[in-house]
């Protein structure tokens, strides 16, 4: 018995090509933060952007940026996530997302535009309108793809985190003139029992 290799090559080559040339959808990832600097904004991505390479550009405390990958599912919308100072605080940092895919519902290419704004002194530009997910400041890498997944319109295989500074504590100075007010009016307080008496 003798093998035809002439009628096995062909096709096993282009088996081969199909399986290992177009490769597979990678996983990109962005992470917003502040940490270097305070009054610093930073979008860094990873090298999976691979239509588009995500490119950004910082101006103080606001980084924009923008970038297409391969998604697994492609979705259109947008998203916002909201640091506070602490449980319930104050806005202190936030993260604007714009995603358009050019074939929703599938696989495709998917597009993003990022608005990363930190905290600002004296004050903080308003997020923009869309779902929104709030979460207190850390100072650590919160990840918040599960997040964004549970909104029911995100786009597959993406990692997104944020990293903003710790919540903010009051200054010795700051501390020092509340007990002292506490003080004065337990004092006052003291005074008016003594008169009532």
């Amino acid at each position: 018995m003798t093998l035809d290799l002439k009628r096995w090559v062909v096709p096993v080559t282009l088996g081969l090509v199909c399986t290992f040339g177009l490769g597979t959808a990678q996983a990109a990832n962005l992470l917003a933060t502040e940490t270097a600097n305070p009054d610093t904004a930073v979008l860094t991505p990873d090298a999976n952007w691979d239509i588009t390479p995500f490119t950004s550009l910082s101006a103080g405390e606001r980084a924009t940026g923008s970038g297409t990958y391969f998604a697994l599912l492609d979705r259109t919308g947008t998203a916002v996530v909201v640091l506070t100072e602490g449980p319930g605080g104050a806005i202190s940092d936030w993260f604007s997302l714009v995603y358009t895919g050019a074939n929703p519902g599938g696989a495709g290419a998917e597009t993003f535009s990022v608005v990363w704004q930190s905290d600002a002194d004296p004050g903080i530009l308003p997020p923009p309108p869309g779902p929104t997910i709030t979460l207190a400041e850390t100072g650590g890498v919160q990840d918040v793809t599960a997040a964004l997944t549970a909104l029911g319109n995100f786009p597959s295989n993406i990692t997104l985190q944020v990293q903003s500074d710790p919540p903010e504590v009051p200054e010795p100075a700051s501390l020092a003139l509340l007990a002292a007010a506490l003080v004065g009016f337990g004092g006052l307080g003291m005074v008016r029992r003594r008169k009532r008496a």
